[in-house]
């Protein structure tokens, strides 16, 4: 699976090449560009389909997470493995030292996704009420 860099170079060469192409016509050069752009947004805009939240069990802040927004939960110290890394298209850990144990643990999967940090604390409940409006406040 190619990271969302490597595809934007991909994409950026093509056009490149694309467009120094004599015999293309200004229609066809039209056409093109505006599938180039389709794509771009594609890869830049998609919306996340696979969100994998990592807490430290998988049992609270996560678990609720994934009640609000689907996607998938595990917990560091727990079940967290190589698959659920490949299957999320994005990552949100709840503290920098998850984001940390990660790298650690998966570093090729660290360096190739993106995991955002939500900078939530391990004082909740499952479906607390302030971990609800915490979670629908970071997740905007």
């Amino acid at each position: 699976m190619k990271t969302e860099k490597e595809i934007r170079t991909l994409l950026d060469e093509f056009f490149f090449e694309f467009n120094n192409i004599d015999s293309i016509n200004n229609l066809d050069r039209t056409w093109f560009l505006s599938g180039y752009l389709r794509a771009l947004n594609d890869v830049l805009e998609k919306p996340h389909k696979h969100k994998l939240f990592v807490c430290n069990q998988g049992e609270n802040r996560s678990k609720t997470a994934v009640t609000l927004f689907g996607g998938r939960c595990v917990g560091i110290y727990t079940n967290l493995t190589k698959e659920d890394l490949d299957w999320a298209d994005i990552v949100y850990v709840f503290e920098e030292d998850q984001r940390t144990e990660i790298g650690k643990r998966f570093p090729e999967e660290y360096l190739q996704k993106k995991i955002l940090n939500l900078d939530i604390p391990d004082i909740y409940s499952y479906m607390n009420p302030k971990l609800v409006l915490e979670l629908k406040k970071k997740m905007r």
